[in-house]
């Protein structure tokens, strides 16, 4: 196994270890609910997740899900009580970089990126709470190989519909 394919092994290990408390994520394809992860739902867009693919050497659909499950290791196993931006930057850290093989930068702001309508719904799982739908450009950094890449993915309410 190559090094990015070790660390996936060891943070799926790392989530389905019976001797710690169980993780457990909801799978979803197509959802405007959740644009890529949603950390308090504890659900994955596998069609967001797949839409990054596999192409760059920077950035892939495997780094995305480490990303993803790491964070959801964090929460639930810290009894769903979680600091989300602690947990996020944790992902990147020891999810997603280490999956990728490369370094995920600071993101980048973008004006075009906005919130484009919100809605009251209560979930499969029982929990109630808002849905925020986001339309616009986002930008990422990455460095790998000595050299800083960008990757701007395209929003339409929820849904990566691009990637550049």
């Amino acid at each position: 196994m190559s090094t990015e394919q070790d660390a996936f092994y060891n943070l799926l290990k790392e989530a389905t270890d019976v001797s710690k408390p169980q993780v457990s994520i909801t799978l979803l394809e197509d959802s405007e609910e959740v644009f890529v992860g949603s950390y308090f739902l504890q659900t994955i867009d596998m069609k967001d997740i797949s839409a990054v693919g596999t192409s760059r050497d920077f950035v892939s659909s495997s780094g995305l899900l480490a990303h993803e499950i790491k964070e959801q290791i964090l929460y639930q196993r810290g009894g769903f009580k979680g600091d989300f931006g602690k947990d996020h930057n944790n992902a990147i850290l020891t999810g997603e970089n280490l999956v990728n093989g490369s370094i995920r930068m600071p993101d980048i702001p973008s004006p075009s990126f906005r919130l484009v309508n919100s809605y009251d719904k209560t979930f499969s799982n029982g929990k109630v709470g808002k849905v925020e739908l986001y339309s616009g450009l986002l930008n990422f950094q990455y460095h790998y190989g000595g050299k800083i890449n960008t990757i701007s993915l395209l929003i339409e309410k929820n849904n990566i519909i691009g990637l550049y």
